[in-house]
Formats: structure tokens, sequence, C-alpha cells
């Protein structure tokens, strides 16, 4: 088995082992490549991975017949490239339905520590709207839509995401700029919820909720209440599916909160390695 590495220019090489989304996005990140497994003359599988100061292993396809045989030499693969561009560390994201035990001990054997575990709640957006807490919460005019806010304070708030390794996919054109809203005090902005259309037969996806240590606890409440508002505006049927991913112990008990109801769909563990 040999390996080559490709980036977006031989994107047609691989189209074959992805979806048309995973397509779409290998062509317009430009920091993501392909380590590509060729067994003879054969593609047997690839390995998304993105570069950068972390670099991020995104997906790992092999054809059926090597199935538990290639997966540990592409990671190796991956891992022995980004170390010789000297990054910082490597991650990568393994759900439930991506053979998890598998994933666990591969990457435990190649020098990987699990670092945390999210779980995805999907729950409808009837629920949102009804829930008592977001009904109680009267949301200022200091909190305004993403798209209508100064674009100079969100490229400084998203500097201050960055340096702070919170969030580096703020200003993503990804989060709607009209279902998203952020909060800003004294000439800064202090917090947000970034929301994600899918479509109107997809729904919404909450990809990301920030509120500074200097507000207070109520604030968050305020963000997601102008944001749910937004959200019901924006689509016609309640019953429409929201998705959210909880990252730590403290959104996992404000989703218990706002949506006793919603279903558990899948978790994601995180895995990295440092150098050295």
């Amino acid at each position: 088995m040999t390996f080559t590495v490709l980036d977006r220019e031989e994107a047609e090489k691989i189209r074959g082992f992805l979806s048309e989304d995973e397509f779409e996005d290998f062509l317009s990140a430009g920091d993501r490549y392909a380590l590509c497994a060729v067994d003879g003359d054969r593609l047997c599988g690839v390995g998304l991975f993105d570069t950068g100061d972390t670099c991020e292993i995104r997906e790992i396809r092999v054809t059926d017949d090597f199935k538990g045989k290639a997966e540990e030499a592409i990671i190796q693969g991956i891992v022995s490239t980004c170390e010789g561009l000297s990054a910082g560390g490597i991650t990568m994201e393994v759900y439930d339905d991506d053979d998890a035990l598998f994933y666990d001990r591969l990457l435990t054997k190649e020098g990987f520590t699990h670092v945390h575990k999210a779980t995805s709640y999907r729950f409808l957006l009837s629920e949102l709207e009804n829930s008592p807490m977001l009904k109680k919460a009267k949301p200022g005019k200091n909190i305004t839509a993403l798209g209508e806010a100064d674009p100079l304070l969100l490229k400084a708030f998203s500097n201050k995401l960055i340096a702070e390794r919170a969030y580096d996919h703020f200003m993503n054109s990804y989060h709607d700029p009209g279902l998203s809203v952020v909060s800003i005090e004294n000439g800064d902005v202090t917090g947000c919820v970034l929301v994600d259309d899918l479509g109107m037969e997809e729904g919404f996806y909450i990809s990301y909720v920030y509120y500074s240590n200097r507000q207070y606890p109520g604030h968050v409440l305020e963000l997601l209440a102008a944001a749910a508002e937004r959200t019901q505006e924006h689509f016609i049927s309640e019953d429409v599916y929201g998705y959210v991913l909880t990252m730590n112990e403290i959104s996992e008990k404000l989703v218990h909160k706002l949506l006793p109801e919603a279903q558990i769909l899948d978790h994601c563990n995180t895995y990295a390695r440092i150098p050295g």
C-alpha cells in the first residue's frame, strides 16, 4: 500500500469517495487535504484533514475490503504529514455511528487521548418557543442580528474567541446572519448565539453559544430568546426540528432545563494528540 497527499486542485481523483457536500467543502476549504491509500493501481482509502496551528482529521473512508485494515495506516500517514508541518496538535472527532469502539482503540494506540464527549440533541421548534425559561427572558436593545452588527466589532470578537481557543469559526458564512444574534456593550461584542439555517425541510442548528463571564446569568437566556424569536419568524411550521451539540456539563444542564423533551441523537468523542 502506498500513500499520496492531494489538495483541492486534484479533488476529482477522490470524488467517488465523498458525498456532494463533502466534495464541495473540500473544494472551498483552502487548508483541507486528502491522504490517499493506494493498493496497486486502486484507490482503497481516503483521509481528509485540515492543516493549521492544530490539524484536524475530518473523515476517513475506506473500501469494504479494506475496512479494519487501512484506517490505521491512513491515520499514521496524516500524523506524519501534520507533524512535518510542525502542527501544535492533531484532533479527531468520532461519533457513535462511526464505529466508536474501533476508533477509540486505534487512536489510543496512535498516541491520541480522549478529551471529552459531546452530545447531539434534536428538538421541535415549538418546544423552544414554549420553553418557560425563554418566555420569561426579555431581550434588550443591546441584542441585534449578526448581519446588522458592525463588521469591525465582529472581527474583533472573532479574534478574541480565537485567542481564547474558544471558537475559530465565528466568521464562517454558514452562520445565518438573520437568525444568529450578538449582544453589544460599550462598543464590544459580549455574547452570541449562532444559528445555521439547514433549509425549510431540515430545520436549524444552534452551533455556538457564548456569553462573557462579566454578564449577569440571565444574559444567555436573553440571547437565546432573541435567536428563538427570529427563528420562529423564519420557519413556517412549528414542527421543524432544531439541533444542538452540548460541549460540557454547563451546556448539558442548560439544554435539560430549556428543552427537557429534547432527544439524544448521537455522541461526539474528541481525541487529541500533542507532539513530544
